[in-house]
């Protein structure tokens, strides 16, 4: 906030005020020198310089960006490429060519673009195939997939993983892994249900698997 060496500068309601001494006006949110009266026609060379110095030291964004003054006054950085604005000032903020940084609170922040991810504060390539939701780097930088429905990660791409509706599955070094729920067992890489049965006069069960209610119309 700075309104030259003619006056005093603050704040009312986010919107900067000059103060300016009994000799001087506002102009372009400096105070400059009324001067004398000069006739039509002439320019006031004082008034001219005192503007020119007063803007210049009003106007400050860092080293990267230009900075200059609107109709009001008030000041508009213009940050270069690999800085973004910040309160009044441009700072380093650079998430590569497949992204867009931008400061929150301080925090730099990676908008990247279609099939990127950031990774280790850069836009980088990120795809797990047709059959993903969305890749993503996690913090060690390893990559991560939210596959569809029946496929499920290897390899750093989504597969075709599917143990049928009463389990889960996965890849475990390369190999399918069907983890089923309480009730089921697995059988040919399918979760099936099992039924338990108490034979009379004995203590001892028998499971049987019932099959799949899954029927294929030709």
């Amino acid at each position: 906030c700075n309104c030259g060496p003619y006056g005093s500068c603050s704040f009312e309601y986010d919107i900067k005020r000059c103060n300016c001494k009994s000799f001087a006006v506002e102009k372009n949110g400096v105070c400059v020198d009324k001067g004398p009266s000069s006739s039509e026609g002439t320019t006031d060379s004082t008034t001219t310089s005192t503007i020119g110095s007063s803007t210049v030291q009003a106007c400050d964004c860092g080293l990267g960006g230009s900075c200059q003054l609107d109709s009001s006054g008030e000041k508009i950085c213009n940050c270069f490429s690999g800085y973004a604005r910040y309160k009044g000032h441009c700072y380093e903020c650079d998430c590569g060519s497949y992204g867009t940084c931008i400061l929150e609170s301080g925090i730099k922040r990676c908008t990247c673009d279609v099939n990127f991810a950031e990774k280790n504060g850069k836009c980088e390539y990120c795809s797990c195939g047709e059959n993903s939701k969305f890749c993503r780097y996690n913090v060690l930088g390893e990559k991560e997939c939210s596959c569809s429905s029946a496929y499920a990660q290897n390899r750093g791409y989504c597969e075709e993983c599917n143990c049928g509706p009463y389990g889960s599955c996965s890849f475990e070094y390369d190999r399918k892994r069907c983890h089923c729920k309480s009730f089921a067992v697995e059988k040919n890489g399918v979760c099936v249900v099992m039924e338990s049965t108490t034979l009379e006069g004995s203590t001892s069960t028998r499971t049987t698997v019932l099959t799949s209610t899954t029927q294929c119309k030709v």
